[in-house]
């Protein structure tokens, strides 16, 4: 009797902690999707939404409300690492991710569990699948193992000094990535007192907000960080603070604390960052920031000398265990008749490909004090920025079969 009453309360608890979590198997193989069903039909498990992988299913079926647990079968993949960290930016961060996959390396699973991913090695058998999927829904409940929440993707956008258009490619990118890609961003604005990011990302009746003295850091948490930010739309934010009466370093702190935040709800943060005289950030907490560091640079020699003058105060600072990585982007502002510059005087100089040229743009001021988005209008600047974008997100430019080829 004894044991009969130990199973009747057993049974219920484990029933009531998994029939109710909500969650997506994208599946390269029938191999996976069959062992993944019969297990869950086996336990009297709620069955999982079943997808093919690929890049437009990931972006539909990823970002729904409430999902609490995404299967990511790579078998098939030849880069597991690279393939995971492509597809990390369209999943919510709230959602713990399971990779299935076959290499078999401790590498391997040091790299995804610096993403903040689980990694199942396959092949495995159905009580594995169910034990391992149970362990992450608990490490869920109790907020251990690896982390519950993933955190944005940080972007540097830097600029080797005034005037190259550096707000202009972060503004573009933010934009591709929400609207083409459905990603959430938040563009980190670090011009306390001044900048023209509402030009650039096209917000009207836009005010910096304003942080007041005896405002603690401390004090912060999600909901007083979203209250901040100024929408434009539904899946883009600007943070943008400014104090008269505030340091620039109290408010650079309150600014950093706020988007610590909001990397827990954003797939990506967007630094724009001033010139290099005014650097709010010192090259240790620049690498220590980003993920990704965009240098933008105008085909001038003035422009040009700070740019490799940076360049090499990065090189330095980052060493060779760092995954830091650093894009060349050359704006070209003027028609090319008025450049001093050429690409590959460029790439001379700095002794390192230019990796992104972004051609003249005519009327460029005028287009954008009416609002519109350069990228979304096509010809060769758009291209050129949807090649930045995909470089930053480590995409291959550009296939029909998408990513996973």
């Amino acid at each position: 009797m004894d044991l009969i009453d130990i199973l009747n309360k057993k049974i219920p608890h484990t029933s009531q902690a998994t029939n109710g979590i909500r969650s997506v198997v994208f599946y390269q193989t029938d191999e996976c999707k069959n062992l993944i069903r019969e297990a869950c039909n086996f336990e009297g498990f709620s069955l999982p939404e079943f997808q093919p992988l690929s890049d437009d299913n990931v972006t539909a079926y990823g970002q729904q409300e409430g999902i609490e647990i995404i299967v990511v079968e790579l078998n098939e993949s030849r880069d597991l690492v690279v393939d995971a960290e492509r597809i990390c930016h369209l999943l919510p961060n709230s959602a713990s991710v399971i990779i299935v996959g076959k290499e078999d390396s401790i590498s391997t699973i040091r790299r995804l569990r610096s993403l903040v991913l689980y990694y199942l090695f396959w092949p495995v058998t159905k009580d594995e699948f169910i034990d391992f999927t149970l362990g992450v829904y608990r490490n869920r409940e109790a907020n251990s193992g690896i982390g519950l929440v993933r955190k944005a993707k940080q972007i540097s956008f830097l600029g080797c000094k005034g005037g190259v258009g550096n707000t202009f490619v972060c503004a573009e990118i933010s934009r591709y990535f929400s609207k083409e890609k459905h990603s959430s961003c938040v563009v980190v604005d670090n011009a306390y007192h001044g900048g023209n990011i509402d030009i650039m990302m096209g917000i009207e009746g836009f005010e910096k907000r304003e942080v007041r003295p005896g405002s603690q850091v401390l004090n912060l948490d999600d909901a007083a960080s979203q209250s901040l930010l100024k929408k434009q739309s539904s899946s883009l934010s600007v943070l943008s603070l400014t104090s008269p009466e505030l340091e620039i370093d109290e408010i650079k702190q309150f600014t950093k604390a706020a988007a610590g935040h909001l990397s827990q709800t954003n797939n990506f943060l967007l630094e724009d960052l001033l010139n290099t005289n005014n650097l709010i950030y010192n090259v240790r907490e620049l690498i220590e920031l980003s993920n990704c560091i965009v240098l933008t640079f105008s085909p001038s020699v003035s422009s040009l000398r700070e740019a490799g003058k940076f360049k090499r105060k990065l090189d330095d600072g980052l060493g060779l265990d760092s995954s830091v990585r650093i894009i060349m982007v050359m704006n070209c502002l003027l028609p090319n008749g008025d450049a001093t510059v050429s690409q590959e005087e460029a790439e001379k100089f700095l002794k390192c490909p230019v990796d992104i040229v972004i051609p003249h743009i005519k009327k460029l001021d005028h287009k954008l004090l009416e609002g519109k988005s350069i990228i979304s209008h096509g010809g060769k600047p758009a291209r050129a920025l949807e090649d930045l974008g995909a470089l930053i997100l480590g995409e291959e430019r550009k296939s029909s079969n998408g990513w996973f080829r």
